[in-house]
C-alpha cells in the first residue's frame, strides 16, 4: 500500500511493497481528465519535488507503484487516494 503526503510542491512517498518504481500524476483537474502531467521516480526515492507549478492554483496529486514481472512486462499497482495542495510561493 502506498501513501503520500504533500508539503507545498514536495511529495513524500511511503510504500511497503517490492516496487521497481513510482508513477506520479498531478493536475489541476480533480478527476485527472485534462492537463495531467506525469513524473517517474525509482524505488529508492522517498521525496519528489514537482516543478513548474502556478502560484495560487490548486493541484491534485496521486501516485502508484509498478514492478516488472518475469517476462519483462510492467505491472501497475492501483492509484493512491488523490491529495490536494494549493501553491502559495
Amino acid at each position: 500500500e502506498i501513501s503520500c503526503s504533500l508539503v507545498g510542491s514536495e511529495m513524500c512517498i511511503r510504500d511497503r511493497s517490492n516496487a521497481k518504481g513510482y508513477e506520479i500524476q498531478y493536475s489541476t483537474d480533480k478527476k485527472f481528465k485534462k492537463g495531467v502531467k506525469v513524473k517517474k521516480a525509482n524505488a529508492k526515492t522517498t521525496k519528489v519535488t514537482l516543478t513548474k507549478l502556478t502560484k495560487g492554483k490548486k493541484y491534485y496529486v496521486r501516485v502508484r507503484a509498478y514492478r516488472v514481472d518475469e517476462d519483462d512486462n510492467r505491472v501497475n499497482g492501483s492509484w493512491s487516494e488523490a491529495k490536494s495542495v494549493k501553491i502559495t510561493k
